[in-house]
């Protein structure tokens, strides 16, 4: 029997990730669950230690590998969501590239294509699926849909550039106020653009209905990221006191969302 994935889980030292915590959490109840039947099965006989302790292993190991596996499933289909929603940026890109009088050369195109690079959606796998669930949108108003994708990852890429300096650094970078600025910005924009679909899509109630319920989700979404960059703020002013840099910019964190509609998307 092959535990390495049991080891792995038990011993990976990066218990800074959430799913690894989760996971070696769920690893142990699944160990304390067989060896507590085992035990009620085969009360007071020393006999069945040993085979209480390897069956224990075979089934949690085996737990591990299938939740691995699940895992692994999907992660590729939430990579197919986000090349899907490339694809559609890039067909935005190609109506704009034939409608230049001039030709292009080929360096120019690929520095933008290069420039519309969905390159931190990644960090938000809720908001790829979201986004990927109201695809349909695009064909209503491709450029209202890439702005949207445009905009919302601009956020992400906000968050991410934060998280990535302070783990290299151990500090928030110096203009972190103006990046949170600047992402709220973004925030506005992209709304507005989820709103400007109303008048895009067929004149329905149910499309209106379902425009609304959009664009409620997509503020719960968008906000959970800029709440965690005013998260970012407040712990900045943690660590190096109130001073000259120090500004204090008026944000309201959002509600929790009815998990009743929390369905709708997910």
């Amino acid at each position: 029997m092959d535990i390495q994935p049991l080891i792995d889980t038990l011993f990976n030292n990066n218990l800074n990730d959430v799913n690894k915590k989760n996971d070696i959490f769920k690893t142990l109840v699944v160990i304390v669950l067989v060896c507590f039947i085992v035990t009620y099965m085969f009360p007071n006989n020393q006999t069945y230690i040993i085979i209480l302790f390897l069956f224990a292993l075979w089934v949690t190991n085996n737990y591990i590998v299938y939740n691995s596996k699940n895992i692994s499933i999907k992660n590729n289909v939430i990579m197919y969501h986000l090349n899907v929603l490339q694809e559609i940026t890039n067909k935005y890109i190609d109506t704009k590239i034939k409608e230049k009088n001039h030709k292009l050369s080929k360096e120019v195109v690929n520095k933008i294509y290069k420039n519309n690079e969905l390159n931190s959606l990644y960090i938000d796998s809720n908001m790829i699926e979201f986004l990927f669930s109201i695809k349909k949108l695009s064909e209503w108003s491709l450029p209202e849909f890439y702005l949207l994708l445009k905009g919302t990852n601009n956020i992400l890429k906000i968050r991410n550039e934060i998280e990535e300096y302070y783990n290299a650094n151990k500090e928030y970078p110096e203009n972190i106020y103006q990046m949170f600025e600047q992402s709220l910005i973004l925030r506005t924009n992209t709304i507005n653009n989820v709103h400007r679909f109303i008048y895009n899509v067929p004149k329905t109630d149910l499309l209106y209905n379902y425009i609304d319920r959009i664009i409620e989700r997509y503020i719960v979404l968008i906000s959970r990221n800029t709440d965690k960059i005013y998260q970012y703020i407040q712990n900045n002013i943690k660590i190096t006191g109130i001073n000259t840099d120090t500004k204090f910019i008026s944000y309201n964190t959002i509600k929790p969302y009815d998990k009743n509609n929390l369905d709708f998307y997910t």
